[in-house]
């Protein structure tokens, strides 16, 4: 069993911090704000981290709030309008759901906004706005801006395009742009790298993992990063592609799609989960399913290098919708100089097979 390390800083963030969880699992929505509605159950705890425990712990709950006076702590299924100022709250919600939707920063997309422009939620990152507007009953998309940090929820897309302008992510959810999202599960930190894709006219046919061998009493990352490699039907390559590549380990031989009309079509993770007591290393492993163009048949085999971690449990299988295939890859990746994680989630865009990739 993994024990906490010294490697990289991190005997010094458990000196500092006490254990690993005390970096908040979830991002508060807002200070001053209130999830009006939608309650599941209330308690009385002690502060906003115990808040965010018991949401965690109950598989209902989306969001809540924590009466900062009373410290009564409100269980919600969902964020209703998107709550209001309220001096005596804080809001936030339980999970990350940013991945299903297509970012592009320095761009916004105008107009059809749902809740009051003079009074926005600001938020700490694009992402943030992201689950928000997941959460939302009526958002498909969103626009937020790096300057003040406000989170423009919205419920239509004039024109998915857009416009240029420097301070400000759109995303738009991946369902509203007919394109399939593949997110197989998640461990709680780190950063997202923006989606990367196939060449026009090309998919995934094929991968390489970048996985760091166990360090024994220092800090343990396991998978660093995934590459794809691109192909047309045609069979020719159109190169590789990777959201982000890591900083430890070592790289997998490629493996591959055995014909020139099979493309990768499914996800699979094995993810350790944060432990309070152990070092932990987030996505360990990789594995997807090859789909034949001509027949529309996914095989019963799995794509897998031969480096990947021993942690951590496999996520179920996600696959993309029929006439489809993976053409992007996001990643979220940890390194806080502490208990480094490496890579803590891949997504993957599935697009038309008769059909370029989004943006």
């Amino acid at each position: 069993m993994k024990k906490f390390s010294s490697g990289r800083g991190y005997a010094n963030n458990i000196a500092q911090s006490g254990i690993r969880q005390s970096r908040a699992p979830y991002l508060a929505v807002q200070n001053n704000w209130n999830f009006g509605g939608n309650d599941l159950s209330n308690y009385v705890v002690n502060g906003y981290g115990a808040c965010v425990e018991k949401c965690r712990n109950n598989i209902a709950c989306k969001a809540f709030t924590l009466n900062k006076n009373t410290n009564v702590c409100y269980l919600k299924s969902g964020i209703g309008n998107g709550g209001y100022s309220a001096s005596d709250g804080i809001a936030g919600y339980a999970g990350d759901y940013s991945v299903r939707f297509i970012r592009k920063p320095e761009w916004n997309l105008p107009g059809n906004d749902i809740m009051n422009t003079n009074n926005p939620l600001q938020v700490d990152s694009d992402g943030a706005c992201a689950s928000l507007c997941y959460l939302h009953g009526q958002c498909n998309s969103f626009s937020w801006n790096k300057n003040d940090r406000y989170c423009y929820l919205k419920n239509n897309i004039k024109d998915k395009y857009g416009e240029a302008y420097g301070s400000i992510t759109s995303g738009i959810l991946g369902l509203v742009l007919g394109y399939s999202v593949l997110a197989p599960g998640s461990s709680t930190y780190g950063d997202y790298h923006n989606f990367e894709y196939c060449p026009k006219g090309s998919w995934a046919y094929g991968f390489q993992q970048r996985v760091e061998k166990p360090q024994g009493s220092s800090d343990d990352t396991a998978l660093n990063a995934i590459r794809l490699y691109c192909k047309k039907k045609d069979g020719t390559v159109t190169g590789s592609i990777s959201s982000y590549d890591g900083l430890w380990g070592d790289w997998s031989p490629n493996v591959y799609c055995l014909e020139n009309n099979q493309f990768m079509a499914s996800a699979v993770l094995k993810i350790e989960l944060v432990t309070i007591f152990e070092d932990a290393t987030g996505v360990n492993d990789f594995k997807s399913r090859c789909r034949d163009t001509a027949t529309g048949y996914t095989g019963n085999g799995l794509l897998q290098a031969n480096n990947g971690g021993s942690w951590g449990d496999w996520t179920s299988e996600e696959t993309c919708p029929k006439g489809t295939a993976i053409c992007a890859i996001s990643s979220k990746f940890d390194h806080d100089g502490g208990d480094d994680e490496g890579m803590t989630q891949a997504s993957f865009i599935c697009c038309s097979l008769d059909e370029c990739p989004p943006i």
